[in-house]
């Protein structure tokens, strides 16, 4: 998306845990006057069996409060335990969650899941539905054999060539930025091409664009 500014947000404490501000408006919004932000890629949650708990509430009320804003969130990865598996927030209600798909790389093999069928779930990737019965995910993404850039402190990965600034890896979390990126073209779409303002398209007609189209 031309133009499109990025925040990279860093939660994650020395012990290695994810420590989420209480506010959603610092998360998602942290200087919304300076840097306008619309769309926020969420890598992060908790498998907690397709609930709707606290955070969903805490989300899905952030979302109704500013329409314009989408939150792109990683479906979870314990689908390996089979149905109603969906992360949180995944299962919140005003999010688009996003499940991962295999790969058309088939090398690395990715311990079996990128074997070149990108129309196949992995198996990795947490099933709906909720347990109100909501569908979940969304959409799917692929989520394996994902080549990116690699932190330098990245200790793991499935395979890093000869240029160590990349790394393979595989989850909802690799294919939910994939998404992301997808619903900025078509935030760029709405608003240079179908006379929205920079503030008028909603999450909902974005996820609606989005899930339409896959």
């Amino acid at each position: 998306a031309w133009g499109a500014k990025l925040w990279a947000w860093f939660c994650m404490g020395t012990d290695g845990n994810l420590y989420m501000p209480d506010d959603c408006e610092t998360l998602f919004r942290p200087a919304q006057g300076e840097w306008p932000t619309f769309i926020h890629s969420a890598s992060w949650g908790d498998d907690i069996g397709g609930l709707y708990d606290s955070q969903c509430a805490d989300i899905d009320a952030f979302v109704w409060e500013n329409p314009d804003f989408l939150p792109v969130v990683a479906n979870g990865n314990a689908g390996s335990a089979g149905a109603g598996t969906v992360g949180s927030p995944a299962a919140a209600k005003n999010v688009l969650a996003v499940g991962a798909t295999q790969n058309l790389r088939t090398s690395p093999s990715m311990i079996g899941w990128a074997d070149g069928r990108p129309e196949v779930t992995a198996e990795y990737s947490s099933r709906g539905p909720c347990k109100d019965g909501r569908i979940k995910p969304d959409l799917a993404a692929p989520g394996t054999g994902i080549l990116s850039t690699r932190a330098y402190a990245c200790g793991y990965g499935y395979g890093i060539g000869g240029n160590t600034n990349y790394a393979y890896n595989c989850g909802t979390s690799m294919a939910t930025p994939l998404v992301a990126g997808a619903a900025a073209l078509v935030r760029e779409w709405l608003v240079d091409r179908c006379g929205f303002t920079n503030e008028t398209p909603s999450a909902a007609l974005m996820k609606a664009v989005v899930t339409g189209g896959a």
